[in-house]
């Protein structure tokens, strides 16, 4: 059936430039019917859609959120989402227990990475600023190790000062 865009609007129960924003987007079937000042929109409407209901009748005050609870496909859409919801928190969580997880091993690596700076320095024989009191009793006894076995030998002038000095 034809009709105006008013009329589909209220056949359809949308705005009529929904209308006339569906007829753009060549969503619904229309054309354009000449008069003598200038044409109007005819908007093919389908026969299953049922006039609207006088404004007496008793289902004609609801509203859309009681339309939509009797429809059983939107209470299922509504599972649907409220189901999409409880796994978007799951994931959320799960990702800030993970994220912890990540910046705790990150802090520890970057605390390991400093210590073996350090027992790096001391075996080639040079000293750093930092204190032995950073570095774990482990590391510290590895440290010391390390740089009784790897020291290098004082340089020849030196050793020269110290043979001349010595009595």
């Amino acid at each position: 059936m034809w009709v105006s865009v008013r009329d589909a609007a209220t056949l359809l129960n949308v705005s009529e430039d929904t209308v006339r924003r569906r007829i753009r987007s060549g969503d619904i079937p229309s054309s354009q019917e000449p008069t003598r000042s200038g044409f109007r929109w005819l908007v093919e409407v389908p026969n299953l859609v049922v006039e609207p209901a006088p404004a007496d009748a008793p289902h004609a005050h609801r509203t859309d959120s009681e339309s939509a609870a009797a429809d059983p496909a939107v209470e299922a859409l509504r599972e649907a989402v409220a189901a999409l919801e409880r796994a978007r928190e799951q994931d959320q969580a799960n990702f800030e227990r993970e994220r912890a997880t990540i910046a705790e091993q990150l802090t520890e690596r970057t605390r390991e990475v400093r210590e073996l700076h350090i027992l790096l320095a001391r075996a080639q024989g040079h000293s750093l600023p930092l204190q032995d009191s950073e570095l774990t009793p482990a590391h510290a006894s590895a440290a010391a190790r390390a740089a009784s076995q790897h020291r290098r030998p004082r340089p020849l002038w030196i050793r020269l000062l110290d043979a001349l000095r010595a009595p």
